[in-house]
Order: structure tokens, then sequence, then C-alpha cells
């Protein structure tokens, strides 16, 4: 795994290579405006001016810039839907052509996203993982908490620690509950399972499940706001992770860092800056260079996001999945630390994780859905167990002692999670991996676009595999 540190030269560099004047204007958004139908947009300003460091003041901060921009554009054709507080965006619902391409003239607009819909990317793991020996050690992850962006949960199932509501009794893992979406799904197995495989791992922490599926799926400005929510909570809750098992089946074949083009870039970066982890399924499209080419779905492509491919956590057989596309993938047999065929792969995949066939939370499923919530729950132990290690060294970690596991069909190597190497490193180690200060980001930055490099060839931050 390469080091982490330069999120925000990647979010540098993509502002210099901007074209002067209007926002890009997304082709999808024009059809619907043309036929007579409103549509919802993500609208992204360009907050280079904003310290994000000073972490208390942002929403204050953000909402200047918001006023500064956005208010004097007061049009019939223009509602103003939601807001983010912690985010340099906005959600709007525009009525007109006119109404877009004002919205996308307007100066300090950076970008305007569409709110696409995103989907579900669907205890024989844990000794796989090395957590029995980490866990009887002591290492439970007590004081952590990981937000769970999926949809809703069992809140009574026993894994969650007897639950008779929110936090209630003591043993209670589920410390919040919110929905982020009008009428959510009321289905709740899959974020029943990923929010207790969480727990399975990190016994002692804690889970916000934030429910952002309708009954189509997760949009946008849904998953959006749920991250929104994670920033604002992060002191009080102590939010070290945020997992996202979901994904929208497109087929990324390199890191998707262009923030005029992707609203996950600059989430992912104030949750970063914010101290939280951002895991992400790498998806199950079968995208391995077998019948389809490698690639990775969004968001998980996203630089500074850990994206999590899915292994088997033991022998089960012969075994054939759907791998959300037309043509079924097949594994004639099957054995501990195998890829799955279902699992997208690519080189700049973050970790393996086990993902076939995880029970928990009273269900069973199969998917990179079913991994990430495993290094999800292995952050929660390690960031509770060693409080002076940045987010940096401890992600560095995750990747550095897993053992490199490859998948035959692409031949890429990626490191199996093992959170016993990562906390005998981290226990043995007396100081953080340095990381290039703010002033080196800014050098760095200057000196590659003098040179004509307007887009990095290679992901800037966290990343997997053996590229």
């Amino acid at each position: 795994m390469k080091p982490l540190g330069l999120a925000t030269l990647a979010a540098l560099l993509a502002a210099t290579t901007q074209a002067a004047g209007a926002a890009p204007v997304p082709e999808e958004l024009l059809s619907p405006l043309r036929a007579g139908r409103s549509v919802g947009v993500i609208v992204e300003l360009d907050a280079s001016d904003v310290d994000l460091r000073a972490r208390p003041q942002l929403p204050e901060r953000y909402r200047a810039l918001k006023d500064r921009v956005l208010r004097p554009l007061q049009r019939a054709d223009i509602e103003a839907t939601l807001d983010y507080s912690h985010l340099p965006m906005s959600f709007k619902r525009l009525r007109t052509e006119a109404a877009l391409r004002a919205l996308a003239a307007r100066p300090g607009v950076r970008a305007v996203h569409p709110d696409r819909l995103y989907q579900h990317a669907l205890v024989q793991s844990l000794p796989l993982m090395a957590q029995p020996v980490v866990g009887s050690a002591g290492l439970r992850g007590a004081g952590s908490t990981v937000a769970v962006i999926d949809d809703g949960i069992n809140l009574t199932h026993p894994d969650f620690g007897g639950c008779t509501a929110v936090a209630t009794p003591a043993s209670c893992r589920i410390a919040a509950v919110q929905t982020f979406v009008a009428n959510p799904n009321p289905g709740s197995a899959h974020g029943s399972n990923v929010a207790a495989i969480v727990i399975g791992v990190a016994p002692d922490a804690r889970v916000a499940s934030l429910d952002v599926f309708g009954a189509s799926g997760a949009l946008t400005s849904s998953i959006l706001n749920a991250i929104n929510w994670a920033i604002a909570q992060r002191e009080s809750l102590n939010i070290v992770a945020i997992n996202m098992s979901l994904g929208d089946g497109t087929h990324q074949t390199a890191p998707c860092g262009d923030a005029l083009g992707n609203p996950f870039a600059t989430a992912i970066t104030n949750a970063r800056n914010a101290d939280m982890s951002v895991v992400i399924a790498a998806g199950n499209n079968a995208y391995n260079n077998g019948s389809f080419s490698l690639g990775l779905s969004r968001p998980a492509c996203t630089p500074g996001a850990i994206s999590v491919g899915a292994v088997y956590d033991g022998a089960l057989g012969d075994r054939t999945w759907s791998a959300g596309q037309p043509t079924q993938c097949t594994d004639l047999s099957t054995a501990a630390n195998q890829v799955a065929c279902f699992s997208n792969s690519a080189s700049y995949l973050s970790l393996l994780a086990p993902g076939a066939l995880i029970t928990a939370g009273g269900f069973t499923f199969g998917g990179t859905s079913q991994a990430a919530p495993h290094v999800a729950g292995a952050l929660a132990v390690l960031r509770a167990a060693f409080p002076d290690r940045t987010l940096a060294t401890v992600e560095a970690q995750l990747g550095a002692t897993g053992t490199a596991l490859t998948d035959p069909r692409s031949g890429s190597s990626s490191p199996g999670l093992n959170l016993q190497a990562a906390a005998a490193s981290l226990s043995a180690s007396n100081a953080d991996v340095p990381t290039l200060p703010e002033w080196g980001v800014l050098m760095l930055a200057s000196f590659l676009v003098w040179r004509g490099i307007r887009r990095p060839s290679a992901p800037l931050s966290l990343a997997g595999g053996n590229g």
C-alpha cells in the first residue's frame, strides 16, 4: 500500500486544470430538463481559500462562502433543498436548462454534479484476519465508532448487544441511528449484516447506523448528507471510520480523483481532514480482466478511500455468482484467501478482506459489501489501541503488514487484511510515518503544474496492490 498524506495535492492539481469561466454542464442533466422534468444537483463551490485545518470554524466559513456565491442567485426555477454544513456543497432542484446554465456560470461554482443512484455492493472470517488473537489481548475498539452508511438495521438483534433503544442499555453497541431519505427502504438485512461485521471485528466499538437507501437505491445527495453528518459528529461520537458498502457499478480503470466529475472527491478529502478513514466496497461486477476488464466502481475509485475487494473465508466448494452482470461468474473451487470471482480488481485496489460467506446480524451474504466492514472494524480496533498514531500511519500499516494476495485472473496483487500483524507493527513502532507538510504539498503542486503535468498519472493518496 502506498503511503498516505497527499490527498490535498490531488485536489490542488484538479483545481489548476479547471478552465476559466463556467463550470462544466453534465450532459445527463440536459435531457430531462429539456423534456420538462426537474433534476436534483449537487453544487460544489470553490473552497480553495477556506482553511480546512480550522475544523470547528468550518461550518461558519462554508456558510459565508455559500451566502457569497449562491444567495445572489435567486430564481423561481432553482429550489434550495438541502445544505451540507461541513462540506462546500449544497443540493438544489432545478426546473429549467436556463437555471442549470446560470448556476454553472456563477463565479465561485466549481462543479454541478448529477444526483446519481448507488446500490448495495452485495464465524470463519475472523480467524482468517487474526482477530481472535488481537481481541484476546484486549484490543477490541473500545471508545471508537464506525459510521455505517447503508440501509437500516434490526436494532434488537443480539449481535448489537441487547439494544432496547439506541445506546440502551450500556451493552448496546449502536451509538446512533439516522435516516437521510424521505421514504427509506423498509429492509434492514444488508445494513444489519454490515454493521454486525464491524462489531464482530471490534466487539467494544460502536456503530452509527446511517440509512441512505430508498426503494430504488441511494442517491448521491443522501450519501453526501450522511458523510456530512459523520464529519459533524466526529468529535462527539469519536467516529474513526466511515464504511460505505455501495457503488454505482461503473468501470473506473484509474483513480477518479477529478473533483469536477466526482462529488465524493471533496467529501472524502473533508472526512479525512476530520481524521476519519473512508472504507468503500470495490464492487461486485467481476471487473478483473476475465470476462470484463479491470476497474473499480465509484465511489471506491476515489483517491483517499480505502477500496476493499473480497476473498473467501474458507473452502466452500464451487460457487456461482450473478456478479452484477448479465453473465454469471463461477469459482469451480474455493479456499481461504482466494479472491472471489465477483470481486472487482485493479492495480490501485487498497486491500482484500473476507467477503464470502459472512453471517452476521442474522443474515448471510457474500460480496465486497461484507469485505469492507472487516477493514472498518480493524481500523476501529487500531485507532482505539494506538491513539497516538495518525490516521495515515494506521492505514499504511494495514497495507504494509498484509500478505500479498494475487488475483489469478488479472495478475494484480493487493495486501490481505491481517489485524494481528498491523497491531504488532504499530506496537513496535516508536514514531509515525513522516508525511509531507502542507508547504511541501503546495510547492510540489506548483512545480508539477509549472512542468506542465496537468493530472497525476498514479494515485496520490491511499492505493494498494502492486501499483
